[in-house]
């Protein structure tokens, strides 16, 4: 019996230590509750705070009403929570698990709630207090109500902040994640005329529809005093929005996977690479730094582009025709004569160039060694050409022929570059240079033989656009000249000259005479004077052509004349030597 009475006694021991480590699942400092609605309502209405912390996973809780003056922070400790009836509400619609009434002030963080799978489950958290919601999931996907709401506010000040994340059924087109309420007048009463101010700055994700939505009686009469401020957040839904609020939302940042650019804040700027997912950041610069770009045909033109390193992973670059030009790394390549544009952006932020792709090709000619001009002044000035059209200073051209090359550019014509000769008298050449030119050929026993005018022209459509009158590098001259040039008497060494006269300068330019051809080179275009200097030789051995002279003779003839032109300059007749 007393063994008996032994055993009855350690299993009540055992039994009463049992029940004492089975502590409540909340505590508010170490007073210990059975559920949350215990707790809460154990909390005083005089607005100091209390924290209630959860330390272990719940299921079956029921609802929870916060009465006004009550300041709660209830830390769910990253536990689960998961409630069931009863429901709680204002009477006839009890369908919400808590309802957090004006003049309260909540604050739930750490933790996961499941809201109820009931049928009158329309509502998870109704709130018309200052409510903070801090690294808080909410799952509510498996709910199966049509119009649910996660979270709907009235009235009040929230801020859902930190990882915080709200999911409902993805299945129920119209499951709200949370709204945004404008209630002035319910009935004949305005107990939410001030509206709900709502700041969603999380990290974490929110699926399912956000509403901006009125409830009662519309007023604007003091202004609407609801607002929507997204900072943050990543966002797959969709939008539910009374056009009389649209301007209560402003966006400042987050993920979208629509477009938002209409409710975006002063500032900001969307931006999408794949049109899936649209993100909001701070405006800032994307500027083509140049107003238009030339690129010849076959070759490459640099644009520059100035974008801000917080958008060059988002920053998009686009040709609207690749069939006349292509961008890649910074470089436009020209494939086709045309325009086209080059656009760079992000959303509403970016900038545009216009690209014009052109050609610059040598006049063709019938006479091999004219087209062979052609093309060696055409290599040239192509680079005159491109440094025109791309606003640099360049010598050889006057503006009004640079407009011209630039509008027949612009209306995709072809720039051709012929060399022109033609023949002149004495007459055309200004009368003192000529004077002088005849001057110094008497002296050297010269004899002019004729005058030319060379002419680089710029053409396009057979239609004159303007001169070049000076390159920057010579090109090599062949002129078809009078059989008498090479006609040298026996006995005679034959010097060949060219004066060139060119903005009121003439200018001695060797020469040589081959196969009824005098040749030359020449950087500039205008009036040239020829002929040629004979010397009587002494050694009737010494060959009688200019080709073969020896180098002391051509030594000095060269002196010779350059001396008396130099002199000629230094009495400003114009005259000088290069060589």
């Amino acid at each position: 019996m007393k063994k008996l009475s032994k055993l009855v006694f350690i299993a009540l021991l055992f039994t009463i230590g049992l029940v004492s480590v089975n502590a409540a699942p909340f505590k508010i400092g170490d007073e210990e509750f059975e559920t949350l609605k215990d707790a809460v309502d154990a909390a005083p209405t005089d607005g100091t705070k209390t924290t209630i912390v959860m330390t272990e996973d719940v299921t079956g809780g029921s609802g929870v009403i916060v009465q006004a003056g009550k300041n709660l922070v209830i830390d769910f400790g990253g536990h689960r929570y998961e409630t069931e009836a009863p429901m709680v509400g204002s009477s006839g619609t009890e369908t919400q698990s808590f309802q957090l009434l004006k003049g309260s002030t909540v604050h739930i963080k750490n933790g996961t709630l499941i809201p109820s799978t009931r049928s009158d489950s329309k509502m998870f958290i109704q709130n018309y207090c200052d409510l903070t919601v801090e690294n808080i999931t909410i799952d509510g996907s498996t709910n199966p109500n049509a119009g649910f709401y996660a979270i709907s506010s009235n009235n009040g000040k929230v801020n859902i902040i930190g990882n915080t994340s709200i999911k409902v059924n993805p299945e129920i087109a119209s499951a709200r994640a949370f709204d945004m309420c404008w209630a002035p007048l319910v009935g004949t009463d305005t107990p939410y005329a001030g509206g709900t101010q709502i700041t969603v700055d999380t990290t974490g994700k929110i699926e399912g529809m956000i509403e901006l939505d009125v409830w009662g009686t519309f007023s604007d009469a003091n202004g609407i005093k609801s607002t929507l401020t997204i900072k943050n957040m990543d966002f797959a839904g969709t939008w539910s929005i009374d056009e009389r609020l649209a301007n209560q939302l402003s966006i400042e940042g987050g993920k979208f996977n629509s477009s938002v650019e209409n409710y975006l804040a002063s500032g900001k700027s969307e931006y999408t690479t794949d049109n899936k997912v649209f993100e909001v950041l701070p405006s800032g610069t994307i500027k083509v730094k140049s107003n238009e770009v030339f690129v010849l045909k076959g070759k490459t033109a640099n644009v520059e582009v100035e974008v801000d390193d917080l958008y060059k992973k988002y920053v998009t670059y686009g040709i609207e025709n690749t069939e006349i030009a292509t961008y890649k790394d910074g470089v436009i390549t020209g494939s086709k004569v045309g325009n086209t544009t080059l656009s760079v952006g992000l959303g509403k932020l970016g900038d545009s160039v216009s690209i014009t792709v052109f050609e610059v090709k040598p006049a063709e000619s019938e006479d091999a060694s004219e087209e062979a001009i052609n093309e060696e002044a055409n290599t040239v000035t192509t680079h005159i050409v491109e440094a025109a059209l791309s606003e640099e200073n360049v010598e050889g051209l006057d503006e009004e022929t640079i407009e011209n090359v630039k509008e027949a550019v612009l209306a995709g014509k072809t720039v051709e570059t012929e060399v022109e000769f033609k023949d002149v008298k004495k007459d055309d050449i200004p009368e003192e240079i000529m004077k002088d030119i005849e001057a110094e050929a008497k002296k050297e026993s010269g004899k002019i033989v004729g005058y030319l005018d060379i002419t680089l022209l710029l053409k396009a459509d057979d239609n004159d656009l303007g001169k070049v009158t000076k390159l920057p590098a010579p090109i090599k001259v062949s002129v078809e000249v009078d059989d008498s040039l090479g006609k040298v008497p026996e006995n005679t060494t034959r010097k060949y000259f060219v004066v060139r006269i060119h903005d009121g300068e003439a200018e001695l330019l060797d020469a040589t005479y081959k196969d009824g051809k005098l040749e030359f080179e020449t950087d500039r275009f205008s009036q040239y004077v020829y002929g040629y200097a004979d010397t009587t030789n002494e050694n009737p051995n010494i060959p009688k052509t200019g080709d073969s002279i020896t180098l002391y003779l051509v030594l000095l003839g060269m002196s010779i004349f350059g001396i008396v032109c130099v002199i000629a300059l230094n009495k400003k007749r114009l005259m000088s030597i290069t060589k």
